[in-house]
């Protein structure tokens, strides 16, 4: 039997103070970690519900809306809400409104009848004015030679007969003038342009995004007949902001975009359409000032988000 002498190990740690593993060191360091990430997550959670808005908005797609160049009514109505068009496709066919029938030969026989007897009458007219003139010279002498001195009344009346005269005369020039131009307008009536038909083209290719009316409908000089939206339309999103909002919403800053089926995109604010916060509020008795609102136009952050808006 051998006996060996084993190797004793001092150390100078005390026994009550044993030197921990270095594998429980790094549990400890887990649960840390562990509990870093729960509690950062709560105050995510909290700053979010303390500093997150949530505000209405609406999603604009651009459209182009083509109205009718003259006044007409819309014969036939070439496409439909949705229809897709090239440029120069023909959208609708209109009738102008414009007075087009030829005059009955009875107005022509009116008006001819009208003014010869206003020709008649400025003859007449004529006459006696120049009758009253001769006779008002004749006073006139007279009253300056002291040839008949009481008369002055009766030249008085010869001249306010005079003036009447002269304004019956200029009112029947006019009345003259235009009987006479319609005359000749019933002699050259032609139906010429603005009584044909005519059509409204699409200006780009696109699809008719909305109708403003139907066929057989009038539409007024200028009025919308329908709207086009190009292949690639622009697309914002106005956010209607309050007092509590607007100072934290600027232009350049990011937002998040929620969509009514449940889409969630992201945006950047592009501007303010309003200066709401510029006025100041106005604080009287018995009234309660209406909050200013400010309109925020929100864009794409990029062509794929662009894709999804629309």
């Amino acid at each position: 039997m051998k006996i060996r002498q084993r190797r004793s190990v001092v150390t100078d740690v005390s026994d009550r103070n044993s030197p921990a593993s270095r594998g429980s060191k790094l549990v400890t360091l887990f649960y840390v970690a562990v509990w870093a990430s729960v509690l950062g997550g709560a105050a995510y959670i909290a700053a979010d519900q303390l500093f997150f808005y949530e505000v209405p908005g609406i999603v604009q797609v651009e459209a182009t809306t083509v109205s009718t160049p003259r006044a007409g009514t819309v014969m036939h109505l070439a496409v439909d809400e949705g229809s897709h068009v090239r440029e120069g496709s023909i959208l609708a066919t209109i009738a102008p409104t414009a007075i087009c029938d030829p005059p009955a030969p009875t107005h022509r026989l009116n008006v001819q009848a009208d003014l010869e007897h206003a020709r008649g009458e400025r003859t007449r007219a004529r006459a006696s004015l120049a009758d009253k003139r001769s006779r008002l010279d004749r006073w006139r002498r007279d009253e300056a030679l002291e040839l008949d001195p009481g008369h002055t009344a009766v030249r008085r009346q010869l001249e306010r007969d005079i003036e009447g005269l002269e304004e019956r005369l200029a009112a029947l020039g006019d009345r003259i003038r235009v009987w006479t131009s319609e005359l000749d307008s019933i002699a050259g009536f032609d139906r010429g342009e603005a009584c044909r038909p005519f059509e409204v083209e699409a200006p780009f290719a696109g699809t008719v995004a909305a109708l403003y009316g139907s066929a057989h409908e009038s539409f007024r000089d200028g009025e919308p007949l329908l709207a086009i939206r190009p292949a690639e339309p622009e697309v914002r999103v106005f956010a209607y902001l309050d007092p509590d909002t607007y100072e934290s919403v600027v232009p350049g800053k990011t937002v998040r975009v929620d969509f009514p089926d449940g889409t969630i995109s992201d945006g950047v604010v592009e501007a303010t359409l309003a200066a709401g916060e510029q006025f100041s509020e106005k604080k009287w008795d018995g009234y309660q000032p209406v909050a200013a609102v400010l309109l925020a136009r929100v864009r794409p952050t990029s062509e794929a988000e662009a894709s999804l808006w629309r």
